[in-house]
């Protein structure tokens, strides 16, 4: 029972990061796009 409860919390930590980094380098190209734009005016 304690081994199934962990690999339920390993998956769930997993799925954080996923979710979490998922994102990231979308969010970095929105960044550098921005802040392009912002240069060239």
């Amino acid at each position: 029972v304690i081994d199934v409860i962990d690999v339920r919390i390993d998956v769930m930590i997993d799925m954080n990061v996923y979710v979490v980094a998922y994102p990231l380098p979308w969010a970095m190209m929105r960044m550098d796009v921005l802040e392009g734009s912002c240069t060239r005016m």
